[in-house]
């Protein structure tokens, strides 16, 4: 939402009603959603909004990155393999329990992490590469139609997915989804945006009509003499 109110021509009721839909939000927001906010403000034992029932968000996610980060120092080049963190957590972090399965081992909830962590520097040059290269896209396809009659809804189109890859982008410094399909329709989409873009931008200057100039036509045989 923030990214887009950077874009709107019309930025005072953007954000009044950033306001109200926030507002809303609060007043209908329920019980176990304060719950899960107050392991962000305090550890669990002493914080008096929270039930005892909910885990250490925090304080598991900061061990996390913390072990991800120096897996990663270990091995930085490519990694220590595809979808071994899990394993890697439960030996070193064996109190780190899954609440769904209760299993030991937990991923990082930070994809960027994980990444690092299991791919190296070479996959995070390629995720983050995509991501850069796909927002990238998004920008260049709406430069080429602005201001072009008839097309301002793709450009609106083009800055809803770039919002929304930016939005993914940052969803994952706190959740470790980076196998989930919808990240990759993103790549996707950007380049097909800029194609469709160039080609319409193509088009439209094929369909201009070209500006007349009358040229004087040169004397048929040879220059005028005067005087």
């Amino acid at each position: 939402a923030g990214y887009w109110l950077l874009h709107s021509s019309r930025r005072g009721v953007a954000v009044g009603l950033s306001f109200v839909g926030a507002a809303c939000f609060l007043v209908v927001a329920p019980e176990s959603f304060w719950e899960r906010m107050g392991t962000i403000l305090g550890p669990q034992d002493s914080n008096p909004w929270i039930r005892n029932a909910v885990e250490p968000s925090k304080g598991e996610r900061l061990e996390l990155w913390h072990l991800a980060t120096r897996e990663f120092k270990k091995y930085p080049i490519a990694g220590i393999g595809p979808a071994n963190f899990l394993e890697v957590s439960a030996n070193e972090l064996p109190h780190a329990t899954d609440p769904y399965f209760g299993k030991s081992g937990l991923q990082t909830h930070n994809s960027w992490l994980q990444i690092a962590c299991e791919y190296g520097i070479l996959g995070i040059l390629v995720w983050g590469g995509a991501f850069f290269f796909s927002m990238l896209c998004h920008r260049k396809a709406r430069r080429l139609l602005q201001g072009e009659p008839r097309w301002e809804w793709f450009a609106a189109i083009c800055l809803g997915f770039d919002a929304g890859t930016l939005s993914s982008a940052l969803m994952l410094c706190f959740m470790s989804f980076h196998w989930y399909d919808y990240h990759y329709w993103h790549f996707v989409f950007g380049p097909i945006a800029l194609g469709i873009a160039r080609r319409v931008r193509a088009r439209e200057d094929w369909l201009k009509p070209k500006e007349r100039v009358d040229e004087v036509a040169a004397p048929r045989y040879g220059r005028r003499r005067t005087g």
